[in-house]
Protein backbone atom coordinates (compact mmCIF):
# COMPACT_ATOMS: atom_id res chain seq x y z
CA UNK A 1 0.00 0.00 0.00
CA UNK A 2 1.04 3.64 -0.79
CA UNK A 3 1.90 6.33 1.66
CA UNK A 4 0.49 9.19 0.94
CA UNK A 5 2.86 12.32 1.71
CA UNK A 6 1.22 16.45 1.75
CA UNK A 7 4.14 18.43 1.28
CA UNK A 8 3.15 22.27 2.73
CA UNK A 9 5.05 25.69 0.93
CA UNK A 10 3.72 28.87 1.71
CA UNK A 11 4.70 29.87 -2.40
CA UNK A 12 7.01 28.61 -5.63
CA UNK A 13 9.13 31.75 -5.78
CA UNK A 14 12.82 31.54 -6.29
CA UNK A 15 14.69 30.33 -2.99
CA UNK A 16 15.98 27.06 -1.36
CA UNK A 17 12.92 25.58 0.30
CA UNK A 18 10.85 25.90 -2.47
CA UNK A 19 13.73 24.30 -4.75
CA UNK A 20 14.17 21.76 -2.33
CA UNK A 21 10.30 20.65 -1.42
CA UNK A 22 9.63 20.66 -6.15
CA UNK A 23 12.71 18.27 -6.26
CA UNK A 24 12.28 16.13 -3.14
CA UNK A 25 8.21 15.98 -4.63
CA UNK A 26 8.69 15.03 -8.00
CA UNK A 27 11.64 12.66 -7.22
CA UNK A 28 10.11 10.53 -4.49
CA UNK A 29 9.45 6.81 -5.71
CA UNK A 30 5.42 7.07 -7.72
CA UNK A 31 5.57 3.30 -6.97
CA UNK A 32 5.89 3.74 -3.03
CA UNK A 33 4.43 7.35 -2.86
CA UNK A 34 1.50 9.10 -3.83
CA UNK A 35 2.71 12.79 -3.18
CA UNK A 36 0.71 16.23 -3.06
CA UNK A 37 2.14 19.29 -2.68
CA UNK A 38 -0.09 22.14 -1.83
CA UNK A 39 0.84 25.33 -1.91
CA UNK A 40 -0.81 28.59 -0.50
CA UNK A 41 -0.43 30.88 -3.51
CA UNK A 42 1.25 29.85 -6.79
CA UNK A 43 1.00 33.43 -8.19
CA UNK A 44 4.71 34.21 -9.53
CA UNK A 45 5.65 30.79 -9.13
CA UNK A 46 9.29 30.20 -10.49
CA UNK A 47 9.74 26.30 -10.16
CA UNK A 48 7.28 24.00 -11.92
CA UNK A 49 5.96 20.92 -11.00
CA UNK A 50 6.50 18.42 -13.60
CA UNK A 51 5.54 15.20 -12.75
CA UNK A 52 2.49 14.28 -13.68
CA UNK A 53 2.16 12.05 -10.46
CA UNK A 54 2.47 15.14 -7.82
CA UNK A 55 -0.78 16.23 -7.32
CA UNK A 56 -0.43 20.20 -6.73
CA UNK A 57 -3.43 22.28 -5.23
CA UNK A 58 -2.82 25.82 -5.54
CA UNK A 59 -4.65 27.31 -2.30
CA UNK A 60 -4.56 30.60 -4.47
CA UNK A 61 -4.77 32.55 -0.80
CA UNK A 62 -2.49 35.70 0.00
CA UNK A 63 -1.79 34.84 3.90
CA UNK A 64 -1.20 31.82 5.52
CA UNK A 65 -3.83 32.56 8.21
CA UNK A 66 -6.46 32.72 5.08
CA UNK A 67 -5.49 29.07 4.06
CA UNK A 68 -5.78 27.72 7.82
CA UNK A 69 -9.51 25.90 6.97
CA UNK A 70 -8.75 24.67 3.32
CA UNK A 71 -5.34 23.29 4.75
CA UNK A 72 -7.10 21.74 7.27
CA UNK A 73 -9.93 20.12 4.83
CA UNK A 74 -7.36 18.72 2.62
CA UNK A 75 -5.97 16.73 5.25
CA UNK A 76 -8.85 15.77 6.25
CA UNK A 77 -10.29 14.72 3.05
CA UNK A 78 -6.87 13.26 1.99
CA UNK A 79 -5.57 11.53 5.31
CA UNK A 80 -2.33 11.30 4.24
CA UNK A 81 0.34 9.67 6.69
CA UNK A 82 2.94 11.93 6.92
CA UNK A 83 3.15 16.14 6.31
CA UNK A 84 5.97 17.96 5.81
CA UNK A 85 5.67 22.12 6.35
CA UNK A 86 8.31 24.61 5.36
CA UNK A 87 7.96 27.98 7.14
CA UNK A 88 7.52 29.30 10.34
CA UNK A 89 4.02 30.45 9.81
CA UNK A 90 2.81 26.91 8.51
CA UNK A 91 5.45 24.93 11.47
CA UNK A 92 2.78 26.68 13.74
CA UNK A 93 -0.54 25.48 11.95
CA UNK A 94 0.83 21.87 11.89
CA UNK A 95 1.45 22.56 15.41
CA UNK A 96 -1.92 23.46 15.84
CA UNK A 97 -2.99 20.42 13.63
CA UNK A 98 -1.42 17.87 15.39
CA UNK A 99 -3.29 18.34 18.44
CA UNK A 100 -6.50 18.41 16.38
CA UNK A 101 -5.09 14.95 14.73
CA UNK A 102 -2.94 13.09 17.55
CA UNK A 103 -1.12 10.20 16.20
CA UNK A 104 -3.42 9.76 12.96
CA UNK A 105 -0.59 12.18 10.80
CA UNK A 106 3.23 12.06 11.25
CA UNK A 107 4.34 15.92 11.30
CA UNK A 108 7.47 17.28 9.93
CA UNK A 109 8.38 20.67 10.51
CA UNK A 110 11.31 22.25 9.18
CA UNK A 111 12.14 25.56 10.16
CA UNK A 112 14.55 27.81 8.17
CA UNK A 113 17.61 29.42 10.06
CA UNK A 114 19.65 31.97 8.39
CA UNK A 115 22.90 33.27 11.04
CA UNK A 116 22.68 37.29 10.82
CA UNK A 117 24.92 39.26 11.84
CA UNK A 118 22.35 41.99 12.66
CA UNK A 119 22.26 39.59 15.80
CA UNK A 120 25.02 40.54 18.51
CA UNK A 121 23.39 38.19 21.41
CA UNK A 122 24.03 34.79 19.63
CA UNK A 123 27.18 32.87 20.94
CA UNK A 124 27.27 31.32 17.58
CA UNK A 125 28.68 34.76 15.94
CA UNK A 126 31.73 33.69 17.17
CA UNK A 127 32.19 30.54 15.83
CA UNK A 128 31.45 31.34 12.39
Amino acid sequence: MKKKIVFIIPNLKCGGAPKVLSLISQNLDNNKYNVILVCVNMIDAFYKITNPAVKVIDLNKKHIRNAIFPILSILKKEKPDLVFSNGQDLNILMGMFKLYFGKKIKFICRETSVLSGNNKNTKREKSV
